[in-house]
């Protein structure tokens, strides 16, 4: 079992490996459902850990469907992954009618070179699951992160399975979102997947004496908190499956 774990921040990803994670997915803002993090956090990241790094390119929130410039934007991140020794990519962009934007996803593959290449959860919001999975394949792509297009991977592990199943192993299929101590034995049991992604976060409540009502986070709960991947929380999901 490959244990994948989403850290948004450096001292995320660095938690992720002393907990025994097999690679990371670093991203920023997962509040916003994650973004390209940082050029400073991908740097640092890539220059002290050991384990695989593979980086999230999302310009902003919202949907996958991109203007020229949001593009550009995206293959310039890719570059930069590629220059300071990334060991993959996790993208994805979308057509009006939500499938998949195949030139452009073949423009990301061509570029990231000898990177891997992930599709992130833009298949969630394609029409034809198994339609989307035939085509990443023949681009080459090396997994799909999916939660079965439902809320939680859980909830969508019947359509996991079946796309663990017809994949064959000609890609890879990567059960995400809301996997828990709680419930990945079963998810596990039934998607019969051999990877999975989840952040195992932990809130960390500020030591800030704020004395104002100035509030910035107005998509977390407060500015006295943030939250981090824990360590524990990795070695309790890895015992379930032990």
């Amino acid at each position: 079992m490959i244990f994948e774990v989403c850290a948004q921040s450096y001292t995320s990803a660095l938690n992720a490996q002393k907990g025994g994670a097999n690679r990371i997915e670093l991203c920023g803002s997962l509040p916003l459902g994650g973004l390209t993090p940082s050029y400073g956090a991908m740097k640092l990241t890539r220059d002290y850990l050991q384990i695989p790094i593979c980086v999230l390119i999302r310009p902003r929130s919202g949907d996958f469907y991109y203007s020229e410039s949001e593009m550009e934007e995206i293959l310039r991140d890719i570059e930069f992954c590629k220059m300071i020794g990334m060991d993959g990519i996790v993208v994805g962009a979308q057509l009006l009618d939500g499938q998949l934007n195949l030139p452009f996803m073949q423009q990301m593959k061509s570029l990231a070179g000898d990177m891997e290449v992930v599709c992130h959860r833009v298949f969630d919001q394609t029409p034809d699951p198994f339609l989307a999975m035939e085509d990443l394949i023949k681009l080459g792509y090396n997994r799909i992160l999916t939660s079965g297009q439902e809320p939680t991977a859980f909830e969508g592990k019947e359509l996991i399975a079946q796309l663990v199943t017809k994949s064959n192993g000609r890609i890879t299929i990567l059960p995400g979102s809301g996997i828990t101590e709680n419930n990945v034995r079963e998810l596990v049991d039934i998607s019969k997947a051999k990877e999975i992604h989840f952040t195992a976060q932990k809130k960390f409540v500020s030591n800030v004496d704020v004395t104002t009502n100035v509030d910035f986070s107005i998509h977390t709960d407060s500015n006295a908190s943030h939250y981090e991947t824990d360590i524990e929380t990795i070695q309790l999901i890895k015992s379930k499956l032990a």
